[in-house]
């Protein structure tokens, strides 16, 4: 009987044991969620409050993943691309540096998020305990910071934290260029507080100098020929894209080479070369380039209306401008060509021609050659009964152009115009007009007015004829 009450009290005490286990493992699960600690975070930051954490993240895995749960949330709010890219702007903005850790036990860790990104060394990035306090510092841009370039990798304007050293700027502009030689030297340009006077400091790259806030740093060296130095050619060669080519002796005959030459379609006559002439002609590169860049099927050579800068332009010429009313439109139209249109460059119809030296141009670095397809249509507008497109036809006259357009129309007053592609120029038909691919024929309209149209007219004449008279009357008659 003892023996079995033994076996009870034995069997009792490994089942309350068990239950006891199960309740602390519950209890513990409870309480960290298998480590979850809570942090605070205060300061300039994109939000602030308290949030949940885990022993096993540190602090850039914390704040990167807060950022980027807060960041999505006001995006999606956004509707407009403008909005959205300038909220996305502000929100990455927050700063990086000089971040405080402050432990509950009363330690404080100086954070430099950008120094562990750019090292790996964790000393910057430690793990989160609970009740840990990050606190982001107010760091303007525009006033808190440090520049950096010439010779290196990375040109930059970083965040200023106080007791930044030459080497903390060169570790963010990832270091010297390899491509330039003998690098040994910066200048640093320190302005005083009124902004007004400058001191330039010379020091070498590993000597070892205190910044101060608003330092700009110059790494001198001798200047750099090994460049990507590329032209981009878009349109009908066999490669379009960007083309290499050395800095001053590569010809535009090379280049259309290393592109592949033309294709069967390519119109030569149209064909152009643009090299920023004007700040529009700079604008309209741009655009292209980054057309193609987003697209490299991107063929389209149209600028972007947005870019309207002729307009200011126009009345910067026309101020001073001695042109009477009857010429200001004229003058108009021609100076937004002046801008935007640059012809005569290259002739690309003689790059292969031996006898002639256009293949010999050189091209630069940035140009942009643009080789449009070749209509082989013509176009008939104006008073023809089928305005619209016919198939080119080698040696037809404009007669041959009308009649498969339908003929002319009742309102038709026989004036007939060709208007060439590439110029736009315009010249009356006749026998002797040549037609060709790309062109346009227009015809004109027979205007009829009423009788009372003309009395303006008529009163002006009758006007001057009464002066005459008079004039007459008074010299050979009044005597």
């Amino acid at each position: 009987m003892l023996k079995k009450i033994f076996l009870l009290v034995i069997l009792l005490a490994v089942i309350t044991n068990a239950q006891e286990e199960n309740s602390n493992i519950k209890k513990a699960s409870d309480y960290s969620a298998i480590g979850t600690i809570s942090v605070t975070i205060g300061g300039s930051f994109i939000v602030n409050g308290t949030f949940y954490s885990t022993i096993s993240e540190r602090v850039d895995q914390f704040v990167s993943r807060l950022f980027n749960e807060a960041r999505n949330a006001a995006l999606n709010t956004a509707r407009e691309d403008a909005t959205l890219e300038k909220l996305n702007k502000k929100i990455e903005s927050y700063p990086r540096r000089n971040i405080i850790l402050k432990r509950a036990t009363g330690e404080v860790v100086n954070i430099d998020l950008e120094k562990f990104r750019l090292t790996g060394d964790f000393k910057f990035n430690p793990y989160l305990k609970n009740d840990d306090v990050l606190i982001f510092p107010e760091a303007n841009p525009e006033t808190n910071f440090v520049s950096i370039d010439g010779a290196v990798n990375f040109p930059t304007k970083f965040q200023f934290v106080e007791g930044d050293k030459l080497s903390d700027a060169l570790l963010f502009a990832r270091g010297i260029n390899p491509a330039y030689d003998n690098v040994s030297e910066v200048e640093i340009y320190r302005l005083d507080k009124t902004g007004n006077n400058e001191e330039i400091i010379k020091a070498g790259i590993k000597d070892i100098v205190e910044l101060k806030i608003v330092d700009r740093i110059k790494v001198l060296s001798d200047e750099n020929y090994k460049k990507d130095v590329k032209v981009l050619v878009l349109g009908e060669v066999k490669t379009p894209g960007y083309v290499f080519v050395k800095k001053n002796n590569t010809t535009i005959r090379e280049l259309i080479e290393r592109a592949g030459g033309f294709t069967e379609n390519a119109s030569l006559e149209n064909a152009e070369l643009l090299r920023g002439t004007s700040s529009q002609q700079l604008l309209r590169m741009k655009f292209i380039k980054e057309q193609y860049e987003k697209n490299p099927e991107y063929r389209i050579t149209k600028f972007d209306s947005k870019f309207n800068y002729q307009n200011l332009d126009a009345l910067m010429m026309a101020r001073s401008a001695n042109i009477t009313v009857e010429d200001s439109l004229v003058f108009s139209m021609d100076n937004i060509l002046r801008l935007f249109y640059s012809p005569g460059v290259v002739d690309f119809t003689k790059i292969d021609d031996t006898s002639s030296r256009e293949g010999d141009f050189t091209v630069k670095d940035g140009d942009v050659v643009l080789v449009p397809e070749r209509e082989n249509l013509v176009y008939l507008f104006g008073q023809v009964k089928s305005p619209g497109y016919v198939q080119y036809e080698e040696g037809k006259d404009y007669k041959y152009y009308i009649e498969k357009a339908g003929g002319e129309t009742e309102s038709a007053d026989g004036d007939v115009k060709i208007i060439k592609l590439k110029s736009r120029a315009w010249s009356d038909a006749d026998e002797n007009s040549k037609v060709e691919a790309g062109d346009a024929i227009y015809l004109t309209k027979s205007l009829k007015h009423r009788w009372y149209y003309y009395i303006p007219a008529i009163g002006s004449v009758a006007s001057v004829i009464a002066g005459l008279a008079s004039l007459y009357y008074l010299l050979f008659i009044a005597k």
